[in-house]
């Protein structure tokens, strides 16, 4: 093949393609959004091949794929070869087509890698560094072996198991939620921009039209207006700058679709779903705090969703009180039963005395409230009546003895490692958590002492 631009890139003499080195049984990308060129398709602008060195440093092994932007290849570097790395091996990302002609091709590179280099984070792909050898304009960044998650959500022969499943969607989150924390914008979550390694650990690709805070003056991907139709949210259609909000709805119809198969509109923009008001039915393999969560990340008006991926993650790994079941109930009754036995019980009735006749009453309501939440499993808000009753009478042994149902169905069913987290979940809500003189003191004492005797978790 010609060359087809002034550069240092040297061609090899010609002899045999190198071997492919190290495919095993995953196939080697470095990034998503490619696909192998259909066979007899022309092949324009600038392109590589085997055997040639660009910039005198890297040479090329093999082509991985291709998408809109560019071409992707395999490289060994050879400083790294000539001192003695065991894997020298890098992605060469180069711009290609219509991306090589365009005026603005080399800046948007340049910012996709400026983009990823300032992000560090195990569950985003890392960018070595952005050069130009004569036309050919390139970027280099880790070679990841593994495959796209597109890619395997399209293999029925390999359906993911639900821990992968979980393990997948907890590193899409964590990378996500990380690079809005530096104030990045992805604009195009999806599944074939997300790589699955060897390991099974997620890495988010592509930050080539991603938005920082603020606007580019030079070049901003704005400017392109590139997106993804069926991932795109609302705002994103009608024109407007994304926000981290806008990266929640992707990630919404990602998860989705991880956990379900299809895309929760059919592939519908966001817009025609709205207009046509569909509503996802959410598979059975989600719990009903993450089914919640995802239902609040796929609403249409940005307004209606979660600010960042972070605040996505923390509602899409929340504890489902109801889950504990009806036993705590039960539990609820024995407790309250024996308090009523004790010496408790004079004080108790000596408390209520004080009370004038409204009081009587909203302790009564407190109570019956509480007992309620605890009968339909809502733990946190039976937990809140009960020390709404303390705060009337903390001598009231019915309200002592659900806040101790609480704590004591806690221990039964959270394991050890989990159960101080979540006490202290309920010392925040009640306002129990240090001195706060809301607290009545024999809801501070359970509280604190339900967190103190909580038993060392086992060692593996």
């Amino acid at each position: 093949m010609p060359r087809e631009f002034d550069s240092e890139v040297t061609r090899a003499a010609p002899g045999p393609v190198p071997e492919k080195e190290g495919q095993g049984p995953f196939q080697v990308f470095a990034t998503s959004a490619l696909q192998s060129p259909p066979a007899g398709t022309g092949r324009a602008g600038i392109e590589l091949a085997p055997g040639d060195v660009v910039k005198g440093r890297f040479e090329v092994i093999e082509e991985l794929g291709r998408g809109g932007m560019g071409l992707v290849y395999k490289a060994r570097d050879l400083r790294k070869v000539e001192a003695r790395d065991p894997d020298p091996y890098v992605a060469m990302k180069i711009l290609s087509g219509d991306m090589a002609e365009f005026g603005l091709g080399y800046v948007a590179l340049q910012r996709e890698g400026k983009h990823a280099q300032s992000l560090n984070h195990p569950n985003i792909v890392k960018v070595f560094d952005f050069d130009r050898d004569g036309k050919l304009v390139y970027l280099t960044m880790e070679l990841l072996r593994g495959e796209p998650l597109q890619l395997r959500l399209r293999d029925p022969d390999r359906p993911l198991r639900p821990d992968e499943r979980l393990r997948i969607a907890r590193g899409i989150i964590s990378g996500l939620g990380y690079a809005h924390a530096q104030g990045l914008v992805h604009a195009d979550i999806k599944p074939s921009n997300v790589f699955l390694g060897e390991d099974g650990e997620p890495k988010l690709l592509d930050f080539g039209i991603a938005r920082a805070r603020e606007r580019d003056a030079v070049f901003d991907a704005d400017d392109v207006g590139a997106m993804t139709m069926d991932y795109a949210s609302m705002e994103m259609l009608a024109g407007e700058r994304p926000l981290p909000a806008d990266d929640v709805y992707a990630l919404g119809c990602l998860l989705f679709r991880l956990y379900s198969g299809r895309h929760p509109f059919e592939h519908l923009p966001a817009d025609q779903a709205c207009e046509q008001q569909l509503r996802p039915k959410f598979p059975a393999g989600l719990t009903r705090m993450q089914a919640r969560a995802l239902a609040r990340a796929l609403a249409f008006r940005r307004a209606d969703r979660y600010e960042d991926a972070t605040a996505f993650g923390r509602a899409f790994d929340a504890y489902d009180w109801r889950r504990f079941g009806i036993r705590v109930a039960a539990a609820a009754v024995v407790v309250a039963l024996g308090l009523w036995a004790s010496h408790g019980w004079l004080l108790a009735r000596w408390g209520g005395f004080q009370l004038d006749e409204g009081q009587r009453v909203r302790l009564e309501a407190a109570i019956a409230e509480g007992r309620d939440n605890l009968a339909k499993q809502y733990w946190e808000d039976a937990a809140l009546q009960f020390v709404e009753a303390l705060r009337l009478n903390p001598y009231s042994l019915e309200a002592r003895g659900g806040l101790s149902a609480v704590v004591t169905d806690m221990r039964a069913a959270l394991e050890a490692e989990a159960l101080p987290d979540a006490i202290a979940i309920l010392q925040e809500r009640t306002r129990c958590l240090g001195e706060d003189p809301l607290c009545p003191p024999p809801a501070r004492e359970i509280l604190a002492a339900a967190r103190k005797s909580v038993p060392a978790a086992k060692p593996d």
